[in-house]
C-alpha cells in the first residue's frame, strides 16, 4: 500500500558571522520586502510575514531564516530564490557558516499506534538487539546521520500520536496567524490540531557547514527548494 507524505513544516536557514555593517544595511533587502505584505522591526531584526501563505522570513545579525507552516513548493521556491539571488547582501562569502534546509513530515496511517511500533521494531532493530533488551519497546525514535555527495543530512523517524505532534513540530503561530483576524483562534486551531490519530514522523535536515567553499556555488549545486 502506498502512503502519502505530508510536509507539515519547512525551514531554510543561512548562518553567517556577525558584522556591524548589518545594521547599516537593515532595510536594503528590497526583493524580500516586496515578497511579503507585512513587516516589523525592533532595529535588531526584521520580521517579514505573509499570513495567507503562512510563511515568514527573519533577518538577524547572524542568520536568515525562512519558515513555513503551509508548505507549497512554488512559495518556497520564490522566497529561497530571492535569498539565493541576493545572498551577498547578508554576508561576504568567507563569513558564511552553515546552510540548512529542514523538513518536518507526517505519514498518516490507518493502523493502531501499537501496531506501528511493532512494525518499526521489526524493520529497524535486529533480532540480536531485541534479544538484548528486556521486552519489546513501547515507543522509539531512530536518528540517522549520513551524507549525500558532499552535503550532510540527519533523519529522525518514529511513531507519532496526534497529541504528540506539537511537541515535535513547533508551529509559528506568532508570525503565521494574523493577530487582527476575526478568525484568529480558528486559524490557530486548524494549524496545530488537525493531525492524524496515528502517523509516522520524519524530521529530515539537509545541511552543510561552510569552510572555504563558495556559498554561491553550493546553493546553485543544491537547489533543495
Amino acid at each position: 500500500m502506498k502512503h502519502s507524505v505530508k510536509i507539515e513544516k519547512a525551514l531554510f536557514q543561512v548562518r553567517f558571522k556577525p558584522d556591524l555593517s548589518y545594521y547599516d544595511k537593515l532595510f536594503e533587502h528590497k526583493d524580500l520586502f516586496t515578497a511579503f505584505p507585512h513587516w516589523q522591526t525592533d532595529r535588531m531584526k526584521i520580521m517579514l510575514r505573509d499570513y495567507d501563505k503562512r510563511h515568514s522570513v527573519a533577518i538577524q545579525h547572524d542568520k536568515l531564516t525562512y519558515d513555513t507552516d503551509k508548505y507549497v513548493p512554488k512559495n518556497c521556491d520564490e522566497v529561497i530564490g530571492i535569498i539565493h539571488k541576493n545572498y551577498k547582501q547578508f554576508a561576504k562569502d568567507e563569513n558564511f557558516g552553515r546552510l540548512g534546509h529542514r523538513f518536518f513530515m507526517l505519514v498518516p496511517l490507518s493502523i493502531q499506534f501499537e501496531e506501528l511500533i511493532h512494525i518499526l521494531n521489526l524493520k529497524l532493530f535486529s533480532k540480536d538487539f531485541m534479544s538484548a533488551i528486556d521486552g519489546e519497546p513501547h515507543d522509539s525514535t531512530v536518528t540517522l546521520t549520513s551524507k549525500h555527495d558532499d552535503i550532510d543530512y540527519r533523519l529522525q523517524i518514529g511513531p507519532m500520536k496526534a497529541e504528540e505532534v506539537p511537541k515535535f513540530i513547533s508551529y509559528n503561530v506568532e508570525n503565521h496567524v494574523d493577530p487582527n483576524s476575526n478568525t484568529k483562534f480558528t486559524e490557530m486551531a486548524s494549524l496545530v490540531e488537525n493531525h492524524p490519530e496515528v502517523s509516522l514522523y520524519l524530521d529530515l535536515d539537509f545541511f552543510k557547514v561552510m569552510e572555504d567553499e563558495d556559498m554561491f556555488i553550493l546553493i546553485r549545486k543544491y537547489p533543495m527548494y
